[in-house]
């Protein structure tokens, strides 16, 4: 199971103008093997939001699995569904919920601000964004029977740990070169397990470096940094991620310590699950009257 998920700045600013691109599906390069460690466990935590350590090391890649269609938007589509066209939308959108095209799930629009708010999506993953402080995406990825048969017989910890190294953290390292893992934690009441993990990716913001840093050479660019959730429902993997904007909007004042961005975005990573609506629970309340 392989899947490229990450979100590219050109490509939205591309789609900001409306501008139809035909895009072709991405074949990424094989990859080799690097040594992984086992992710330890501590007893489950009281609620969803308590996490037990976790370090980088236990999601070092591993070698490349079978080649499938990309389901990132800003990258390629699926054979089936045609070509990603920007200002189209596969999945539909009324009274400020989205739909997903699949029907796994549906959420309400976070609120969007700036000039250039914008809901992509395609067949399998779905991205809200906007210039000043909203980069928010949410992936569900269909599972095959290899890939429950995995689920099953293995904890969810091992499947979930090697999805994201396979898929998410492959395709970062493709799309954004230096890519790292900073942390990564389990949410053990979360969906009977769910993998947490913060990324930093030099040259991988959604949004733009603040004026101060941009126009002053001798200071580096800032790095972005991505909270993902990712766990198993049902049929589907969920990929829910969110970047912090004002790491690179403000980075000349910028101060927040690792451990404050980790519980900012464990929280808002945590909200965003909260008001996901999946196929076959019960209707938001604001739809049930």
């Amino acid at each position: 199971m392989r899947f490229l998920l990450p979100v590219t700045l050109s490509f939205l600013l591309a789609a900001s103008l409306a501008a139809q691109q035909a895009v072709e599906t991405a074949t990424p390069p094989a990859r080799t093997a690097e040594p992984s460690a086992e992710l330890s466990t501590q007893p489950q935590p009281a609620t969803p939001s308590a996490v037990d350590s976790e370090t980088p090391a236990a999601l070092a890649a591993q070698p490349a699995a079978p080649e499938v269609a990309s389901t990132d938007p800003l990258v390629a589509s699926t054979a089936e569904s045609g070509d990603f066209q920007p200002g189209s939308l596969r999945g539909r959108i009324e009274n400020g919920r989205y739909y997903a095209p699949t029907d796994a799930f549906d959420i309400a629009i976070p609120m969007l601000v700036g000039d250039r708010p914008l809901v992509l999506d395609n067949p399998n993953i779905v991205v809200f964004r906007d210039d000043v402080r909203t980069m928010l995406t949410i992936a569900a990825i269909r599972m095959e029977a290899i890939d429950k048969w995995d689920l099953e017989t293995t904890s969810p910890r091992e499947f979930l740990i090697k999805f994201f190294r396979e898929s998410v953290l492959a395709d970062y390292r493709e799309s954004f070169p230096g890519t790292t893992v900073e942390s990564a934690r389990l949410l053990n009441n979360l969906e009977g397990g769910a993998l947490l993990v913060a990324t930093l990716h030099p040259n991988g913001s959604a949004f733009e470096t603040d004026p101060i840093v941009r126009n002053d050479p001798a200071t580096p660019p800032p790095v972005a940094k991505r909270g993902n959730l990712i766990f198993a429902r049902g049929d589907f993997v969920y990929v829910i991620s969110t970047e912090l904007a004002d790491r690179v909007t403000e980075s000349s004042t910028y101060t927040t310590d690792i451990e404050t961005e980790d519980r900012i975005l464990n929280d808002r990573l945590v909200e965003v699950h909260s008001k996901i609506h999946f196929a076959g629970d019960p209707a938001p309340e604001t739809l049930a009257n």
